[in-house]
């Protein structure tokens, strides 16, 4: 049986939450699409295009062992010089 949008009633603070939500998970997204070139070098390559010339191909999956941290502690070591570079460039 479809739902009508006519039955659904929510408070004010019912709406607020709902927005505030919203915003957080937005905010998660764009954190962790900014961390998706860190998490690179942990991806499996695959072994059918090991040309020593050429980038590997990166898989979809991550090497045995990856975690959260790993491209964490990657973002924060490039972070913090691209903070203080942009900071003595601000000055100037």
């Amino acid at each position: 049986m479809p739902v009508s949008r006519s039955n659904w009633s929510f408070s004010n603070d019912t709406v607020s939450i709902l927005i505030q939500t919203l915003c957080r998970a937005m905010a998660v997204g764009r954190w962790i699409l900014s961390l998706s070139g860190y998490s690179y070098p942990f991806r499996k390559t695959n072994p059918k295009h090991a040309n020593v010339r050429e980038e590997p191909e990166r898989l979809e999956a991550f090497e045995p062992g990856t975690c959260c941290m790993d491209i964490a502690s990657l973002y924060e070591f490039d972070r913090k010089p691209r903070t203080l570079i942009h900071d003595g460039i601000e000055r100037v």
